[in-house]
């Protein structure tokens, strides 16, 4: 709101103009409750909780209630199967274990008058219990001779000796199921056929047979009809009637003992089909590659590598639950529930992974992932199940077997086992990979000679890792399979690697050998094994979730909290030269698998200010280093290095490793600056309320005073504001004002570096200005410095706001507004003002008319200079007035001379009339907003001195010529025609009628002349009409003509010349093409006299060794 109307103190004197004090519009209030300023569209998923030995009171779940997996089936790699799977329980596809047999107790000898019939009803009951409760065994989680009852072992039941058979700590004397090799699946074909042959022979040879059975018998029924009807014939009456010896007991006689005959005799022979027998083999164990060759590799590499585990990274079997302690060793058991315990590491930590025993079987019942050639033991797929579990939770299972991230799947894989680091190295085609792989890989050449690192030759280890199939005679691989790199073995012009050979019943040291003329270079690219680190450090933030107060049953998910940045300190001794930091960063996935952002990651940024003076020339910074990779970062020369760590897009939760051979540590920032740096620290915590929507808020307002310290190396300072709501940091700014100078300056970030001179003192403001409300939260503000901190523990100065509104009137000057600035005092507002206090004041002026460019000036009271201005678009703000006892007028105003003002704005009044600021602005007209913080109310006055000095001025005229005031009033209604209105003013000032009239006659229409003149020639009036200045016209038509035609042509001209260079760029592009045919030409000649050359040689150079 503006100020009253301004009124004229006339007390007989020079009437004196005064102005009431501007309202100030009531404090702004923000709304209660503000929601925050990000809605979380992307909450991660439910991660795995961190590993706890302490598994007493674990649910095992059991063959009554089994145990599913609450994540369901996982997701299997696409190098497997899966149309045919099922997914069964290993009592569904395995038999059961053989149980121990019984142990014949001895009888103790009792008296059966008082205890034998309640024995033996006790003994059946006993029989009857065991066999309700006893459970069946389908399988082993690893096969061990002491769990197999049906073997003897040595040693008694209370494990003080170790029993016979027990197996070696970490060796598996298994291997892993494998597919049918080629010639075997050849060699089966074949017994296949063989066998289809022989069933067809036999089918044959049983149809010839049923075929020759059916023709005799039906012979043979034809000969017995044959010969009844013979019999029936020969019998006749005498027959049938027997009177005695009539010559018939010869014939009885004869027929009592027939001649013998057989069936061959009678109906030929039985027909003979000799059938050949199988000659093929068929193979009993397969030879080719594993069934889940990529899991089965990195399985491989860890058994060679197996002596570099530490106590705290399982082998294989170690890392499932539930064990049992057997001779003092542990050995996981079968859990007849069905529930599964892998310790994995995830996320920078050992945690659990429940899994079910629910497997995949392909169509042949074989178990389609990674398993054991024993059927029953079960713990290589268990191991298969989670890591799958695993892959599918980060989302990377379609991309195990891409070339591009094959390298990334591998050590993906070896991360979750072992906890070992890897990133990608060097292809072999690589014309500098035998110097690098020399590095880290022994040299089986003891003439060459290659420096090492010392740390790398000892820690690292080189896997060659197939982008794509390779076959060879004695070696297949495919993409996503890894192997160690025992060796090399220089072959002028290339070298030979050696690796861990993969056959079936290989020797563990076994090696195979391979040159680039029997394995394919560009298809092995390597990576970096980071097996056994100096100095390991570890950073974790991630998502909780915490359990309802009111609920137990029901949690919520909440977001790590937003604390200080954190610093990465790196001491190189005097004595090293430089080094390499391998670090690791694995990112939580969304819970609604949406991919996420691509440039996520993490980047660390050289403090300088922070780092030793003497290595300014260092690496400042390194790019983004992705989720789930490891990248190396080199420093150079020795001394301190600080680097600030920055997350980017990582608010689902993140895992940062850093591995070191030297001393590193991961610091908070005060830490780092109190211990590392060795500066004074100053932090403290403070608050903030709602901040309501389009509001310009200080939120803190403090002081600091330093002193110079005479131990101290350097002079420097650093301001640190950190607001823990992530989301409302863009909103906030931080500035510094010099106390001394009084240069404000306004940071880009939140953070600040100052390098001291002499004693100072500094102001820190902390603003924010949002288009949406912030809620309520909390910030902190660190400040640092080699200097002593003189000013004590940080505060934060009481603050008022006061907001004063007017409406622009317009005046030649542009002029918004030019008031008194006083300060008001807040404990007794009624009294007036009190001593001014401006430079504790920070100001913003706006407007409502959009993008115009503003001035506000500070002007000196008492001289009217101008003592600050400062200029800027749509708003400006001052954040401290200069310092001052004269008192102060502040003015706002448009700056013409950075803005086209538009007409709307402008007029020729000279100035404006405070009066009439109010007087019924229209609804568009322009409107102002000037903002004060300060530690007391601001009370404005509108400045009347222009006014003043004009009422002077008007008053001395008045004085030394009476009436020249109302004379100037009458003559103004006069001239605007109101000439009764006149009559009235001058009746009033007593004007006699003489006066009257020669007032009216001045502005009588009758008696004023024309303005037109005209030309008297010999007497006569000549009218000048349009001939008189056609001669003239004519002229400034030919001009014109004249201008067009140059323009025409100049225009002509330029195209002309446009045409011209475009032929000429035309033409020199077209010698360049040729000059490039010629040269592809003549460089074609040279290859083909270098191949016939290469013919020409006894020993041939490979081709691949040509650039």
């Amino acid at each position: 709101m503006g100020p009253k109307k301004a009124r004229a103190v006339d007390d007989g004197g020079c009437p004196v103009v005064t102005a009431v004090e501007r309202e100030r519009l009531p404090p702004r209030r923000g709304p209660e409750s503000v929601g925050p300023v990000k809605i979380l569209r992307e909450i991660p998923k439910l991660g795995f909780p961190e590993w706890n030995d302490n598994l007493e009171m674990e649910n095992w779940y059991s063959p009554m209630n089994w145990y599913e997996d609450p994540m369901g089936l996982p997701v299997l790699p696409p190098h497997i199967e899966t149309t045919t799977i099922t997914w069964k329980r290993p009592h569904q596809y395995l038999s059961p274990l053989p149980e121990p047999p019984k142990q014949i107790a001895k009888v103790a000898v009792s008296d059966p008058k008082t205890s034998g019939k309640k024995s033996a009803q006790s003994k059946k009951t006993d029989e009857k219990q065991t066999e309700e409760n006893k459970i069946l065994r389908y399988c082993y989680v690893v096969y061990d001779t002491l769990l197999d009852p049906l073997l003897v072992r040595a040693g008694d039941s209370s494990g003080t000796t170790t029993p016979a058979g027990f197996r070696v700590e970490r060796e598996w004397k298994g291997d892993f199921q494998r597919i049918w090799s080629a010639e075997q699946a050849h060699d089966i074909n074949r017994w296949e056929a063989e066998e289809q042959r022989i069933m067809m022979d036999k089918e044959l040879r049983e149809r010839l047979l049923m075929e020759y059975e059916e023709n005799w018998q039906i012979k043979y029924l034809k000969v017995l009809a044959i010969q009844k009807q013979a019999a029936d014939n020969d019998l006749n009456d005498d027959d049938i009637m027997d009177d005695g010896d009539d010559g018939d007991a010869s014939v009885f006689e004869a027929s009592t003992s027939p001649t013998p005959m057989s069936i061959t005799d009678l109906f030929g022979p039985m027909p003979v089909m000799d059938i050949e027998p199988n000659r093929a083999v068929r193979p009993v164990i397969p030879e080719g590659e594993y069934v889940d060759s990529p899991l089965a590799s990195c399985c491989r590499v860890i058994s060679s590598l197996a002596e570099r585990l530490v106590a705290n990274q399982p082998y294989y079997w170690e890392a499932i639950y539930p064990q049992t302690t057997i001779a003092g060793k542990k050995l996981p058991i079968s859990n007849p529930g069905g529930k599964y315990l892998v310790k994995l590491f995830v996320m920078g930590k050992w945690r659990r992974i429940e899994v079910d025993d629910r497997f995949p079987l392909n169509k042949d019942g074989k178990i389609a992932i990674l398993s054991s050639t024993l059927a029953t033991e079960i713990w290589p797929t268990i191991i298969a199940k989670a890591i799958y579990k695993v892959f599918g939770w980060f989302g990377h299972i379609s991309s195990m077997t891409n070339p591009h991230t094959n390298t990334q799947s591998i050590g993906f894989i070896l991360n979750t086992l072992t906890g070992w680091k890897s990133r990608p190295y060097i292809s072999l085609l690589d014309p500098k990979a035998q110097e690098e792989l020399s590095k880290v890989t022994p040299i089986l050449d003891s003439t060459m000679s290659v420096e090492i690192q010392p740390s790398q030759s000892v820690s690292n280890v080189i896997l060659l890792c197939p982008i794509a199939s390779v076959m060879t005679r004695d070696f297949n691989a495919v993409c996503g399979e890894a192997f160690v790199l025992t060796g090399i073995r220089s072959i002028h012009p290339s070298f030979s690697v050696y690796i861990y050979s993969s056959k079936l019943n290989a020797l563990p040291d076994e090696t195979l050998g391979f040159t680039s003329d029997t394995l394919e270079y560009h298809k092995i690219t390597t990576m970096v094994l980071h097996t056994i680190p100096t100095r390991s450090l570890r950073l974790i933030q991630e998502w909780r979730s915490v359990i309802s107060p009111t609920d137990v049953t029901s949690s919520t998910f909440e977001k790590y909290a937003n604390t200080l940045p954190n610093f990465l300190t790196v001491v190189i001794p005097a004595d090293v030269s430089s080094t390499t930091i391998f670090i690791t960063v694995q990112c939580a996935p969304s819970s609604d698998n949406v991919p996420l952002s691509t440039d996520r990651g993490i980047i660390f940024v050289k403090e300088q200010q922070f780092s030793s003076p003497d290595n300014q020339d260092a690496q400042s910074s390194i790019s983004l280093i992705k989720p789930c990779m490891t990248a190396p970062m080199d420093v150079n020369g020795p001394g301190l290095y600080v680097f600030r760590i920055y997350t980017h897009n990582l608010a689902l939760g993140y895992s940062l490793e850093v591995e070191s051979d030297i001393d590193v540590a991961i610091l908070s920032m005060p830490d780092c600056l109190r211990g590392t740096c060795g500066m004074n620290v100053e932090t403290q915590e403070f608050d903030y309320s709602v901040i309501p929507a389009n509001s310009w808020t200080i939120i803190h307002r403090s002081n600091i005073a330093l002193t110079q310290n005479e131990n101290a190396k350097s002079s420097r300072l650093f301001i640190m504001f950190h607001p823990f709501d992530a989301d409302a940091t863009p909103n906030f700014h931080l500035s510094i004002i010099n106390n001394k100078t009084l240069e404000t300056t306004r940071y880009p970030l939140l953070h600040a570096y100052i390098d001291l001179q002499a004693a100072q003192a500094y102001t820190i403001i902390i603003e924010c200005f949002s288009k949406q409300p912030i809620p309520a939260g909390i910030y902190q503000l660190v400040v640092a410095s080699d200097w002593n901190i003189t000013s004590g523990p940080l505060t934060n100065s009481h603050i008022v706001l006061s907001t004063f509104e007017g409406v622009y009137c317009p005046n030649k000057y542009l002029t918004l507004f030019r008031d008194v600035y006083t300060a008001i005092n807040r404990d007794e507002p009624k009294k007036g003002p009190a001593t001014p206090l401006p430079d504790e004041a920070s100001i913003r002026l706006t407007t409502s008319y959009p993008n115009a460019a503003l001035k506000f000036e500070v002007i000196d009271a008492s001289t009217g200079s101008v003592l600050t201005s400062v200029s800027e678009y749509h708003s400006v703000q001052l954040m401290h007035l200069p310092t001052h006892n004269d008192g102060y007028i502040i003015q706002g105003s448009f700056d013409a001379t950075k803005w086209i003002v538009p007409e709307s704005l402008l007029s020729l009044k000279p100035f404006i009339d405070p009066g009439k600021a109010n007087d019924s602005p229209r609804s568009d007209a322009t409107t102002w907003t000037l903002e004060i913080f300060s530690s007391t109310l601001a009370g404005l006055t509108p400045d009347c001195t222009t006014q003043n000095k004009h009422a002077a001025i008007r008053y001395g005229w008045e004085q030394a010529e009476r009436g020249r005031e109302i004379r100037g009033v009458i003559s103004r209604l006069l001239y605007l025609g109101k000439q009764e209105e006149a009559i009235e003013k001058m009746t009033e000032a007593e004007y006699t009628p003489d006066m009257q009239a020669q007032m009216l006659s001045r502005y009588d229409k009758n008696t004023v002349k024309s303005s037109v003149a005209f030309i008297d020639k010999a007497g006569s009036d000549i009218t000048l009409g349009r001939d008189y200045f056609a001669p003239e016209a004519e002229k400034r038509r030919s001009e014109m003509d004249t201008f067009k035609s140059t323009v025409e042509l100049a225009a002509k001209e330029r195209s002309e010349s446009a045409t011209r260079r475009k032929e000429e760029i035309e033409n020199m592009k077209k010698d360049i093409l040729d000059m490039r045919q010629l040269w592809l030409a003549e460089r074609e000649k040279l290859w083909v006299m270098r191949e016939a050359l290469r013919k020409e040689q006894p020993n041939q150079t490979p081709v691949a060794n040509f650039p």
